[in-house]
């Protein structure tokens, strides 16, 4: 409701229709406060699954395991108007950007965090509750569906990290069993689909393509069609990238980036949409925006456009800041050139889990440096030690739960991250250390 109602404004606008938009605006208003107002919990910090009416009976608990603790929540519930369960469902208003930031921020903590995720996508009920139970259609189990919305929750409240994981934890399902499709859901224990679950399902499937291309890539049109956006928020040691057939009206473009360490250039064009290779001039496109991402602690010096300098803003939103540039007056190819120094990120190598396995991966929440340290929020499982790529020209002081180590040469640093703790379990950590002068 809320993004319909933003939509619509919208949509009024292009209209000139003053008081629709208004009133529009206003009912997208009034019903996120509302929404705010009812379902965050504070002492949690996580939205709430759902309002509901008193029930005279309490829903009785399916076969399985512990299903005695689960009828006794669900005999707590009976009686409740607020489901306070902690589950996934939040990733939807946040998929439309419809909540407060720093609340976002806090959910998705929770939708990353190991209670959530697993390795091949993300229960529907975090695995703490008393509800939880693996085989369970509504209660336990992973649902690729709901893996891509935490996809785009995260990149929408610019986390790409948690974004980047759940991306690729749908992805590689299309390896496993039925080669090149993506199952409908799978146990919350184990990587392993239920036998009744559709093999081709074409809702999990559209769960790899929307958060690459929407979420990763940021592909969207805005402004009643007029407007291509493109905002990428690509794993740090992704260097160059070519997209082509970028639809938007009634043309199609073509992307390029190039990126090292004090500069990104980006080609952004028109491509030919026929054999004959002649390139439609569009009417309907009025404005290209670039708005690509880095990290915290990088400055940017300047940006240019086809040589000349160019405007740019710079807005801050969890663990990217995103440079914006607006070409109004485009050509067929415009070269966007951006001028930074520094920068530090990591990047997970993803890994397909082994049919049958328990969740082991790492819990990659936050990456937030500034201009004193680095600090990092994840989760891994105790005595196990992860090993990321660090793309930083800066180095920080080792500790024991966060070091440099350097494989093959001093320019190709490793960043090595471990957990104290019990082997069957994971644990939280938020590692913070200070950059070396």
């Amino acid at each position: 409701w809320i993004a319909a109602s933003r939509d619509l404004a919208e949509m009024a606008g292009a209209l000139n229709d003053a008081a629709l938009k208004i009133r529009a605006s206003q009912n997208a208003e009034r019903t996120r406060a509302a929404t705010e107002q009812t379902y965050w919990l504070p002492e949690r910090g996580y939205y709430a699954f759902a309002t509901k009416l008193p029930a005279t009976e309490p829903e009785k608990a399916a076969p399985g395991p512990h299903r005695e603790r689960r009828q006794a929540r669900m005999n707590e519930l009976a009686g409740a108007k607020l489901f306070d369960e902690d589950t996934v469902l939040p990733a939807v208003p946040l998929w439309f950007g419809a909540l407060a930031d720093e609340r976002a921020q806090l959910e998705l903590d929770h939708l990353g965090s190991s209670q959530i995720a697993t390795d091949w996508g993300a229960r529907l009920i975090s695995n703490q509750s008393r509800l939880y139970d693996p085989l369970s259609y509504h209660h336990g189990s992973v649902w690729p569906l709901f893996t891509g919305w935490v996809s785009m929750a995260a990149y929408r409240y610019g986390r790409p990290h948690v974004g980047y994981q759940a991306l690729m934890a749908n992805a590689l399902l299309t390896e496993q069993s039925a080669l090149g499709n993506v199952t409908e859901l799978l146990s919350g224990d184990f990587n392993a689909p239920f036998g009744r679950s559709s093999h081709h399902q074409i809702w999990s499937e559209a769960m790899v393509v929307t958060p690459l291309v929407r979420g990763l890539l940021g592909i969207e049109t805005t402004a009643g069609g007029t407007e291509l956006r493109i905002a990428p928020q690509l794993p740090a040691n992704w260097y160059t990238l070519r997209v082509t057939n970028i639809p938007a009206a009634d043309v199609r473009y073509q992307m390029m980036l190039l990126r090292g360490t004090n500069f990104t250039n980006i080609s952004l064009g028109q491509q030919a949409t026929d054999l004959s290779g002649k390139i439609k001039q569009s009417e309907k496109i009025k404005r290209l925006v670039l708005a690509p991402s880095f990290p915290l602690d990088a400055r940017i010096t300047s940006v240019s456009v086809q040589g000349s300098p160019a405007k740019f803003s710079v807005t801050r939103v969890g663990d990217v800041q995103r440079v914006e540039i607006v070409i109004e007056r485009f050509l067929r190819e415009n070269l966007v050139e951006i001028k930074h120094e520094g920068g530090t990120n990591v990047a997970l190598k993803p890994e397909t889990p082994l049919t049958g396995a328990t969740s082991k991966g790492l819990r990659l929440l936050r990456v937030r440096p500034d201009a004193d340290g680095l600090m990092i929020l994840s989760e891994g499982r105790g005595r196990a030690s992860y090993g990321l790529d660090f793309i930083s020209d800066r180095r920080f002081a080792d500790d024991a739960a966060m070091r440099l180590y350097y494989p093959r040469s001093i320019r190709e640093p490793k960043l090595s991250l471990s957990f104290i703790g019990r082997p069957d379990e994971y644990v939280r950590r938020e590692s913070r250390s200070p950059f070396l002068k």
